[in-house]
């Protein structure tokens, strides 16, 4: 990752992603999935509550927001 210094005169560059996964962000968010779905079926904690969670893609791709909720939804892909 590289910093971006913003002069302002100029419109930004866009988000570009070329692709790629985060396979850290990746690993997060099925940390997260796996610590919402033991809190969810667990009777002693928070009973009565159920949480829920969204997860967005930041590159603003729907390409890759597909095939990155496709590894996610069969454990496959970086860092399983």
């Amino acid at each position: 990752m590289h910093t971006v210094k913003h002069n302002y005169t100029t419109m930004p560059e866009p988000i570009s992603c070329a692709g790629s996964i985060d396979s850290r962000g990746l690993r997060f968010s099925r940390a997260m999935v796996f610590a919402i779905e033991q809190i969810n079926n667990s009777t002693e904690l928070l009973p009565g509550i159920k949480l829920g969670y969204e997860i967005y893609d930041t590159c603003a791709s729907v390409s890759v927001a597909v095939h990155v909720a496709f590894q996610l939804f069969r454990g496959t892909g970086p860092g399983v």
